[in-house]
Formats: C-alpha cells, structure tokens, sequence
C-alpha cells in the first residue's frame, strides 16, 4: 500500500551547488553517497521525511527527474499486488546505498517510478 512520497532523485551536473542552495533554503543535508557517480540527499522541511536527492549521473542520464519513489510498508506485496493489477515491476531488492527494499517500474509513458520501504 502506498502511503506516500518517500524521495524524488534528480539527475544534475553539480550536486555542490545544489546542496549548498537547498540548505541555504532550510533543506537538512541527510548523507552523501557515490550512487550514480556522486550523490546527496536532502530532507524536505515540514514534509514528513521526504527526501530529494540529488545526483551526477551516468554520461546517459539527461538532467532533471530520474524518479518518484513512492513510500510502501512492504515492498514485496506492494510489488506483488502491482503485477496482480498488470504493472511490469522487477523484483524488490536491497539498495545498497540505503539498505531499503525498493522495487522499480515505468508507467505508459515509460517514466520509472520506484516502491521504498
């Protein structure tokens, strides 16, 4: 079951400058992580924990929303209850810059959307 935004990652070419203008900003730097070259998280202020992260991306990763993970209590039947309603999703695995069960997949549009615990 979804119960709401968990992160939004977004593909950018400084995540420096993005920090230091989103903490100016009120935004809570989490942590940094090499996920996709270099990465950092930042909390949203009054948003009940989500977190927007910020990442250089790989050379074929255009700027700008990679994806919207939505925040489940369980990965696995959520993906479960997805493919009974025909959503292609992959298997929920174990991020390893997170150590949370994510599960991904694209909506007709192809955007990519991720499940996270």
């Amino acid at each position: 079951m979804i119960t709401g935004i968990d992160h939004i990652e977004i593909v950018v070419k400084d995540i420096d400058a993005m920090a230091t203008f989103f903490t100016r900003l009120g935004f809570t730097e989490i942590r940094r992580t090499d996920h996709h070259g270099k990465a950092v998280e930042l909390q949203v202020p009054g948003a009940e924990g989500i977190v927007i992260e910020f990442h250089t991306g790989y050379p074929t990763e255009t700027p700008g929303i990679n994806h919207i993970a939505f925040r489940v209590d369980d990965t696995v039947e959520t993906a479960t209850r997805f493919r009974e309603l025909g959503v292609d999703i992959n298997e929920p695995k174990v991020a390893e810059n997170s150590g949370r069960a994510i599960a991904s997949f694209r909506d007709p549009m192809h955007m990519r959307w991720q499940l996270s615990e």
